[in-house]
């Protein structure tokens, strides 16, 4: 059951935080993302990415938070390549771009900058789960 409620949470948390980037890039006159032509406000690779990070941490022997972080945060950036790629095979246009990222990869998928956002949000995510004791 956490599991669940972790992927239905953090895929929901994540059309928010999405949103929000989108709004503000909207402002900008950008028209890249297409994300938003879902009629849902849940975002499935947030979910997936918020599985694997309880999984981290529910299977964590004794690790270094920070340690665990880091892992998981190439993990999500990994995801996000595999995830990018498949969706742009599927779709036939790019649902997301860091290519004026820093040391943008994987064809814009991943850059270095965004993959330590998911380091910080990994270790937010570990803390909260250390408080709550899940």
């Amino acid at each position: 059951m956490d599991y669940l409620t972790t992927y239905v949470c953090c895929g929901i948390f994540g059309h928010m935080v999405e949103r929000y980037f989108y709004n503000k890039r909207m402002e900008y006159g950008d028209t890249l993302n297409k994300f938003f032509s879902l009629k849902i406000p849940f975002i499935h690779v947030w979910g997936i990415g918020g599985i694997i990070l309880l999984y981290l941490y529910k299977n964590n022997n004794a690790t270094n938070l920070i340690l665990l972080s880091i892992i998981a945060g190439i993990l999500i950036a990994t995801l996000e390549c595999i995830v990018g790629n498949i969706s742009l095979n599927l779709n036939g246009y790019r649902t997301w771009n860091y290519d004026d990222g820093i040391c943008p990869m994987c064809n814009g998928y991943v850059s270095v900058d965004i993959t330590l956002c998911w380091i910080m949000c990994a270790y937010i995510f570990f803390k909260i789960c250390e408080i709550l004791s899940v």
